[in-house]
C-alpha cells in the first residue's frame, strides 16, 4: 500500500492546521512533531476518521511532490499545474 498524506485544514485536538499527516495503513500521524499539539508518544488518528468525507472540513488529501530538490505537500491540481510548470 502507498503512503496517503492529508494536509490538516482545521486545528483539532492532535494538530494544528497545515500539518501534514501520513499513513501507509492503519492510522495517520504527523510528518513532523512541529505541528503536533500535544505529545502524542506514537498515537495516530485510524485511517477511516481521516478518509471519511464528513471529515472533509478538517483534513484535504495532499501529494508528495518533488520540485527543484524539494518536497511540497499539494493537493492534486495543485500539483499537476505545478508539475506542468516544471516541465516546460
Amino acid at each position: 500500500m502507498s503512503t496517503k498524506y492529508y494536509r490538516v485544514k482545521k486545528p483539532t485536538f492532535m494538530w494544528d492546521t497545515d500539518a501534514i499527516i501520513s499513513s501507509s495503513g492503519g492510522g495517520y500521524r504527523s510528518i513532523d512533531e512541529l505541528y503536533d499539539h500535544i505529545d502524542l508518544k506514537g498515537e495516530y488518528i485510524n485511517d477511516h476518521i481521516v478518509e471519511n468525507s464528513s471529515n472533509a472540513e478538517f483534513f484535504e488529501r495532499v501529494y508528495k511532490v518533488e520540485l527543484k530538490n524539494r518536497t511540497h505537500y499539494l493537493t492534486k491540481d495543485e500539483a499537476k499545474k505545478r508539475l506542468a510548470q516544471d516541465a516546460k
